[in-house]
């Protein structure tokens, strides 16, 4: 039914993460690369380091975090502020969709792009993926969104001395640059929303948990990774064997 294998131990699990060589994601059949190219999501080795370094050294630093968590509060208190009076709100599109988008976009600096303008790029990027995945036709909005978002990041590069974008050009082309903008996107946004909307959701359906985290806010860490155990955002990841391999008493 799936035409592969679902690995689900921890110890073939991390087998499989581990061994790039046996298990790859460099294959013409991962489906982000089939809408936005060649990433640190579909390379491994030095390849993925490649794409990768420029990221990390960028968003590592204390000053960065330090930015971001004023940035994600200040966000947080404006949609929440934005909410209707006493009515019903909708967290995953009016909150946690929003506040995540907002954040990464600030983080890379897209020139001039709107909150609405990424997140309705990630969703159409999103939309073909899995149709890719499941064999489905895809419409060819994540195309077209892919492309929109190139531009964003050209003109960002082209004008901007503050985006740490430039500083990756250093070592990836600009189509190299633009993919890995769009995975940052992909990854920033999908787990995030729903890491938000899943930990929201299990503390407003257990209103004892929620009034002991309102009680004692020390526990809202023990909250968050419970949250993350239960329910992970990201449930599956592929790999691709490169040859025959005895895993699990299988091959």
């Amino acid at each position: 039914m799936l035409d592969g294998w679902l690995v689900v131990g921890r110890d073939a699990a991390l087998t499989v993460l581990r061994d790039s060589r046996s298990f790859t994601v460099d294959d013409p059949r991962f489906s982000t690369t089939q809408v936005v190219g060649e990433s640190m999501l579909s390379t491994d080795g030095a390849r993925h380091l490649r794409h990768r370094a420029p990221f990390v050294e960028a968003l590592r630093s204390s000053a960065t975090r330090e930015d971001l968590e004023r940035l994600t509060e200040r966000t947080a208190d404006e949609l929440i502020a934005a909410f209707p009076a006493g009515g019903p709100v909708e967290l995953r599109t009016a909150y946690a969709g929003p506040l995540a988008a907002e954040v990464i976009a600030r983080t890379v600096d897209l020139s001039g792009a709107t909150t609405h303008e990424v997140l309705a790029w990630y969703r159409a990027i999103v939309a073909d993926v899995e149709a890719i995945g499941t064999g489905a036709p895809i419409s060819g909005a994540g195309h077209r969104a892919f492309s929109e978002l190139s531009e964003v990041v050209e003109h960002t590069v082209g004008r901007s001395d503050t985006s740490f974008l430039v500083g990756a050009l250093d070592t990836l082309s600009i189509d190299e640059l633009s993919s890995n903008v769009a995975v940052l996107l992909f990854g920033a946004i999908e787990t995030v929303e729903g890491m938000i909307t899943n930990l929201l959701h299990h503390l407003l359906t257990h209103p004892d948990q929620l009034e002991a985290v309102r009680r004692e806010r020390r526990l809202l860490s023990n909250a968050i990774d419970e949250s993350l155990r239960l329910e992970p955002a990201a449930a599956t990841v592929h790999r691709y064997a490169t040859t025959d391999v005895p895993l699990g008493g299988s091959t």
